[in-house]
C-alpha cells in the first residue's frame, strides 16, 4: 500500500499541465504583443515532430504582412500542445521568432470558430464572442492587403520582414543629429586625451 502511494505521489511530482493566465478581452493595447493577427482557415497541417506547421488560407489579415497561404508553426507534443485540423477556423495571434519563423501560442489569444457556443471557453472567459473579437479587429485595426502568393516563396513558413526606409526628410535629420554628435565626440576627446 505504502508502495503504490509513494508511485502515485512520484508520478504526480512529474506530472505538470500548462499552465496559462486567464485570457482577458483583446483590446487594442493587447494587439501590440503580437506580430501577425489574422482570420483564416486550416488548409492542412504536417505530422507532429516536436513541431508542426499549419497551413492557412487567410480571409482578413489585421496586421503583419503574409502571404495569402502562410505556414505558422505551433507545439504539438508537450503539455502546452496546440489542435489545428482541415477546414477549422482560426483568428490567429503570432509572433515571429529570430529566425523568421511564425508561431503561435497555446496561452496566446489565439481561438478557433464554434458553431455551438457553449463549446467556446474563450467566449466564457473574456465575454467577446468570436464573432465580436472579429469586427472588434476590423475596425481597431482595419483589413490590411495580402500579398499575392508567387512561385518564388520557396520558404513559406518564414516571414519576410519589410525593408522599410525613413523619408527623405527624417533622413536629413539623422545625418544632421550624427554629423553633431560626431562633432561633439571629436571636440571632446581632443580636449580630454591630448
Amino acid at each position: 500500500m505504502r508502495l503504490l502511494l509513494f508511485s502515485l505521489l512520484l508520478l504526480c511530482q512529474f506530472s505538470y499541465a500548462c499552465d496559462c493566465p486567464v485570457l482577458s478581452k483583446i483590446d487594442k493595447e493587447g494587439t501590440t504583443e503580437y506580430d501577425i493577427i489574422f482570420t483564416g482557415r486550416v488548409d492542412s497541417v504536417t505530422p507532429c515532430d516536436g513541431h508542426a506547421m499549419a497551413f492557412f488560407h487567410i480571409e482578413q489579415l489585421y496586421k503583419g504582412g503574409l502571404y495569402a497561404k502562410p505556414a505558422i508553426a505551433f507545439d504539438c507534443a508537450s503539455n502546452c500542445l496546440m489542435n489545428f485540423e482541415k477546414g477549422e477556423q482560426w483568428i490567429i495571434y503570432a509572433n515571429v521568432t529570430n529566425r523568421g519563423k511564425i508561431m503561435v501560442n497555446i496561452c496566446g489569444h489565439s481561438r478557433k470558430y464554434f458553431a455551438a457556443k457553449e463549446k467556446d471557453y474563450y467566449a466564457h472567459s473574456s465575454g467577446q464572442s468570436f464573432e465580436e473579437e472579429n469586427d472588434f479587429l476590423k475596425s481597431a485595426l482595419g483589413i490590411k492587403a495580402v500579398k499575392p502568393d508567387v512561385e518564388e516563396n520557396k520558404n513559406p513558413g518564414l516571414y519576410e520582414h519589410e525593408n522599410i526606409q525613413p523619408s527623405a526628410y527624417w533622413k536629413l535629420w539623422l545625418l544632421l543629429i550624427s554629423t553633431v554628435v560626431f562633432l561633439l565626440f571629436y571636440y571632446l576627446f581632443n580636449k580630454y586625451f591630448k
